[in-house]
């Protein structure tokens, strides 16, 4: 597959992470595309996953653990039906109080899943209200504000076209780069990545901060 089509796939994918998982069953075959997945359900791993996202949901403590006990790498690696992060199920579902259980069990932070996403981006394309409170868990469990994902898309870039002004603040608050290019065929800041998605507020803001940073 060609760089421009899997660019194209991962913005696709990236967007479908703002909302529930259902949807994101949809748009299955694209991550199998970029995969190599078989077309193959395994309704053990199916049940395994349906498990797994209710108690994720939940947040019971006692409910995660059972399965710690009993699902092998939860929560850590990946689910064996989408092949997603236990984390990032956790972050896109909005769930504080489940990705402070993960976090507080040595999972890892900072890594880019299949579609080129950080926990931290899933966390800050959501404009729900639990959005804020994620991110800034991870952030206070050392999530890098400023690694670059898929063509050096950043969270505040994800953040300008999806996320909330309040994440957007959090965001600067901890340092992120209101001036940083991707690596497109045209490269933009989050400004225009804010602007694209006519939330002329947001981009202001983001001008206003690149502005002010030095080199700005």
């Amino acid at each position: 597959m060609g760089l421009i089509a899997r660019g194209i796939i991962m913005v696709l994918l990236a967007v479908v992470t703002i909302v529930a998982i259902p949807l994101t069953l949809i748009f299955l075959p694209l991550r199998k595309l970029i995969t190599g997945q078989s077309d193959a359900v395994d309704p053990a791993a199916l049940a395994e996953f349906e498990r797994g996202y209710d108690a994720i949901k939940g947040g019971d403590a006692s409910a995660l653990s059972a399965l710690a006990a009993e699902i092998e790498g939860f929560p850590a690696r990946k689910d064996r039906f989408l092949c997603r992060t236990w984390l990032n199920t956790a972050v896109s579902e909005g769930a504080p109080e489940t990705v402070r259980w993960m976090l507080a069990r040595g999972v890892e932070v900072n890594y880019f899943d299949e579609e080129g996403l950080s926990p931290l981006q899933t966390a800050v394309s959501r404009e729900d209200d639990a959005a804020r409170e994620v991110a800034e868990i991870l952030i206070a469990a050392g999530a890098e504000v400023n690694a670059k994902g898929t063509l050096d898309v950043t969270a505040l870039h994800t953040a300008a076209a999806l996320g909330s002004e309040d994440v957007v603040r959090l965001l600067l608050e901890h340092g992120a780069d209101a001036g940083a290019l991707t690596s497109d065929y045209v490269p933009e800041r989050p400004a225009d990545w804010a602007e694209r998605a006519g939330r002329e507020q947001i981009a202001r803001l983001l001008r206003a901060s690149a502005s002010a940073s030095p080199g700005g």
